[in-house]
């Protein structure tokens, strides 16, 4: 297949045309490329025009687009057993808030969704005119989340190949939205006092060879417009501690973004444990709502543009 620089077919490649530059031998070193030989996709498509019953299969896959939403998968308000008691049940409140803001902002119209991101936008982010906006997002429910393997398997169900209404498709993609902490405890079993330093958002990515070259460009993606969107005296109010592979965390990997089958991505906003960054994750959540949502939509688009 040979595609254009927007992920479009546009030709089948079938033959090279080359030439040695010492006839008595044929090694590689010794080839020059003269040109390539293939089909342009116009052209397949004007020859099946002449053929006997295609208009059906034409009018369903070429004259017409999909007309399916992409799908944003959403875990958020998950309670997680890092923290304790009152701690436990706030965290999760206030993950579970975002991530419904997140599900009904891109539950939008396009215009909708389209005119929040350019008034949003700064001046730090490019935000390319022609990007799908159609959405459907899945959050995932109350009783499916309470442990992750069961967030997890609620997820594949609903992106099963096998099942043709939950099958997959290029920009669907996945998101777990949770806090950051740290705790070390002292010598005189007291607290660190390091646990009021340490913050910032990060957004951790799969860490594997086939993937994480372009899974660390969709987490920067995403890093960047919650940075660039919750903002104290127009500067970002979050330290930025970059996009990590999940290996960064532990060895074996998040096993969201491993076992989720579509791509997907963890974000860790800010430290739960640090006074002022809980305090301004509570005050800023609106706004880390839209830098999320703002990711999410360049990040599905950057996996399948929009085809006009």
């Amino acid at each position: 297949p040979v595609f254009n620089n927007r992920w479009q077919l546009v030709a089948l490649h079938h033959a090279m045309l080359v030439k040695y530059d010492d006839a008595e031998t044929s090694s590689e070193q010794n080839v020059i490329v003269r040109g390539n030989l293939g089909v342009r996709i116009h052209q397949i498509v004007a020859h099946l025009e002449k053929q006997e019953g295609t208009e059906d299969f034409l009018r369903d896959f070429v004259n017409k687009p999909q007309g399916k939403k992409r799908k944003i998968f959403i875990l958020a308000g998950r309670k997680r057993t890092r923290f304790k008691g009152d701690e436990r049940e706030e965290e999760a409140k206030l993950t579970n808030y975002i991530g419904i803001k997140v599900e009904d902002l891109l539950n939008k119209s396009s215009q909708e969704l389209k005119d929040l991101l350019n008034e949003s936008s700064s001046e730090n982010q490019f935000i390319p005119e022609d990007l799908d906006y159609e959405f459907q997002p899945e959050y995932v429910p109350k009783d499916n989340k309470e442990e992750l393997e069961n967030a997890i398997n609620w997820i594949k169900q609903k992106t099963d190949s096998q099942v043709m209404e939950n099958n997959y498709q290029l920009g669907d993609v996945a998101i777990e939205i949770v806090t950051n902490y740290y705790y070390q405890n002292t010598n005189n079993n007291e607290e660190d006092p390091k646990t009021e330093q340490v913050g910032g958002a990060t957004v951790y990515y799969v860490n594997l060879p086939n993937f994480k070259g372009e899974r660390k460009i969709h987490a920067e993606t995403l890093l960047i417009s919650i940075l660039n969107n919750v903002l104290v005296d127009n500067k970002p109010a979050l330290p930025n501690r970059g996009a990590q592979p999940d290996t960064a965390v532990r060895n074996d990997g998040l096993r969201f973004c491993r076992e989720v089958i579509i791509p997907s991505l963890v974000l860790y906003v800010g430290y739960w444990t640090n006074t002022k960054e809980r305090q301004l994750m509570k005050e800023k959540k609106d706004e880390i709502a839209k830098g999320i949502v703002k990711g999410i939509v360049l990040w599905s688009n950057s996996i399948f543009p929009l085809i006009k």
